[in-house]
């Protein structure tokens, strides 16, 4: 029997992927303030997280796309995805942690220090329009 949780794949990533959108040189380019429109999501919900594209669009670890009553196409998670390594290392630059991200910390699924050490790599939040907590 695995003893693996929802928390293990979570946190599985230890540094942004070679595209990821918050890196300051080599990001995957998105839409005109799509990149701000995430962090912002972020920040706003305390319940939010962001997941690694990489583990999204996957067929062993993403979910499958699900139309509700309304005939809306949302995206069902499998719970195998795992958080985006540089969204988390620019929360952290922000002071602001998810609700997931403290209760994975209690749990010593989610090492902060791990992350912090490509946090060169990550947009700064002032590059977004955003100011960081810590100041």
């Amino acid at each position: 029997m695995s003893t693996k949780t929802h928390f293990d794949a979570a946190f599985a990533l230890k540094k942004p992927c070679g595209n990821c959108p918050f890196l300051k040189d080599g990001a995957i380019e998105l839409a005109p303030g799509r990149l701000q429109s995430i962090a912002k999501g972020l920040l706003d919900d305390d319940h939010s997280n962001f997941h690694c594209h990489k583990t999204v669009y996957n067929e062993r670890t993403g979910g499958s796309m699900m139309e509700n009553d309304e005939g809306e196409t949302k995206y069902q998670c499998s719970h195998k995805e795992s958080f985006c390594a540089g969204a988390m290392i620019l929360m952290e630059k922000m002071g602001h942690t998810s609700i997931l991200m403290r209760v994975g910390r209690l749990m010593g699924a989610y090492r902060p220090d791990d992350l912090l050490t490509h946090k060169t790599k990550v947009i700064e939040p002032e590059q977004l329009g955003l100011q960081s907590l810590n100041k």
